[in-house]
């Protein structure tokens, strides 16, 4: 909630070693979720678009 308030975009892994633990990225998301964080809060979520308009943005 802290990082929501402040304007911090976050991004979310799962932290997989193998193919089948990329479906992790799902406790995240409900994670993330419990901290008020929506689309646009998670980088992951953007558009390609939309990811490179907030690099530039960032620089």
């Amino acid at each position: 909630k802290y990082a929501k308030e402040k304007g911090v975009k976050l991004s979310i892994g799962p932290d997989a070693h193998r193919t089948e633990g990329l479906l992790d990225v799902v406790y995240g998301l409900h994670i993330a979720r419990k901290g008020w964080q929506e689309k646009e809060d998670i980088l992951n979520c953007l558009s390609a678009d939309e990811l490179r308009a907030f690099a530039r943005r960032r620089r």
